[in-house]
């Protein structure tokens, strides 16, 4: 007798053990990649709903601090996150994929680090609020407007790869921005910025005429691109074509690192 329970117990245990198993393979497999999840896999993630051109995710229903947003619910594109994840304060990292064109994460006050790369504006992706936020890709943006960045934000390294052109006064909010990766831009608007003291180091496009340091304060001083320089005293015409300047005051450092060469004062 003693035997046939221990015998019971020791599949129940074994039957029990095989169930947990499951469980946790399914949750991983519902916050899986940017890749097609079923519908069964993720009603234990998101709530959504469809919406006209695919899945509006409407609630994050996990504790993850890691997401990756799957492009597809069965078969069907995720467009948008809504405000599934606003206010949450717990995530710390999200890859949202191609697909996702919207999205608010005001009050993500733990996210650290955001990519994503289907975004084509900046006004289409809310990250007020999001204090602790380090790193963001916005690696599908080409334009961005004078109004892009309205709120402080504390990245240190942004990514925007394909911007074609922008204006110079677009990362005022970012006063601890240390990386920029602005490589495909040929256009710059006319003025000049003063640029955060942090900046450490930006990649540019290599089709700008000219890009040097100039130390007349005795500090790293300048980052000038393009074909004017503000101390030509000829009576050429300042217009748009013609003036293309990044201003860099970097009062913490005594070094830049523009496309991988290192510069010093």
């Amino acid at each position: 007798m003693k035997k046939s329970i221990a015998l019971i117990s020791a599949a129940i245990l074994y039957y029990f053990c095989i169930a947990c198993n499951f469980q946790s393979d399914n949750k991983i497999k519902s916050n899986p990649s940017s890749e097609n999840a079923s519908v069964s896999d993720i009603t234990s993630i998101y709530e959504w709903e469809e919406v006209s051109g695919g899945i509006k995710l409407t609630k994050y229903l996990d504790d993850e601090k890691k997401i990756v947003v799957p492009a597809s619910i069965g078969n069907k594109a995720v467009i948008s996150v809504g405000v599934a994840f606003s206010g949450n304060i717990v995530v710390e990292d999200i890859e949202l994929p191609d697909s996702v064109k919207y999205g608010d994460f005001t009050g993500c006050k733990a996210l650290k680090r955001m990519v994503a790369p289907g975004i084509s504006s900046p006004h289409n992706l809310n990250m007020n609020g999001c204090d602790s936020l380090e790193y963001l890709d916005l690696s599908g943006i080409e334009e961005l407007n004078e109004t892009a960045f309205s709120y402080s934000l504390p990245v240190q390294e942004l990514k925007l790869p394909k911007l074609k052109n922008f204006s110079l006064y677009q990362f005022s909010y970012m006063p601890e921005l240390r990386k920029l990766d602005i490589s495909s831009a040929t256009s710059i608007s006319v003025g000049y910025y003063k640029w955060s003291s942090s900046l450490e180091e930006v990649k540019i496009n290599e089709n700008f005429d000219k890009y040097r340091i100039s130390s007349d304060t005795g500090k790293v001083g300048m980052i000038y691109i393009d074909k004017y320089n503000p101390y030509d005293e000829s009576d050429e015409d300042i217009t748009q074509s013609n003036i293309s300047e990044v201003y860099c005051e970097l009062f913490q450092h005594e070094k830049i690192v523009i496309n991988g060469v290192e510069y010093k004062k």
